[in-house]
């Protein structure tokens, strides 16, 4: 009896290790991304031009407009958003529907699938919105505004697209 009390507290210290080294693994993970991940957005968090990077030669348009063009296309996204709530439904509804899916017995794979189609159609809507409203934003400009974007565009790509500094005014 001793010997399976023994194994027992045994492989509850070993689950415990496991689960210690791995919290502090995942900790460890934080800092260095926080101190390695670079640039913060204008509210601190990430999403400074790294950021606009990522979403490729749009983003850096988009980054490189004057910040009122990029405030009115941000408000209109957000704006979208909150449509796409009533088409979508709220994050919290999609997750709970995501949750019901996953555990789901039997497992549905056709529901996950359908759920997958309602997203990807959520963001091509944004997407495309997002995209339309870029191009009639580039379109109201001037030449000489149009002029500056570029030079805009120029400077980002010598800074290499990812300085701390932005893009725009």
């Amino acid at each position: 009896m001793t010997e399976q009390m023994t194994k027992r507290v045994s492989n509850k210290w070993r689950v415990a290790f496991f689960v210690s080294l791995a919290g502090n693994i995942a900790i460890l993970g934080i800092v260095l991304g926080t101190l390695l991940g670079g640039e913060r957005g204008p509210h601190g968090g990430p999403g400074g031009a790294t950021s606009a990077a990522r979403m490729g030669p749009v983003g850096q348009v988009v980054r490189a407009l004057p910040r009122e063009d990029r405030r009115a296309l941000g408000q209109a996204m957000r704006q979208l958003r909150d449509d796409n709530r009533a088409s979508f439904g709220t994050p919290a509804a999609q997750i709970d529907a995501w949750i019901s899916a996953l555990s789901a017995q039997p497992f549905d794979a056709a529901r996950l699938s359908d759920l997958l189609a309602v997203w990807r159609e959520s963001q091509n809507a944004r997407g495309l919105l997002g995209g339309d409203l870029l191009i009639e934003k580039i379109t109201a400009m001037s030449d000489a505004e149009r002029d500056e974007l570029v030079e805009n565009l120029r400077r980002a790509r010598e800074r290499g697209f990812g300085s701390k500094s932005g893009l725009g005014r």
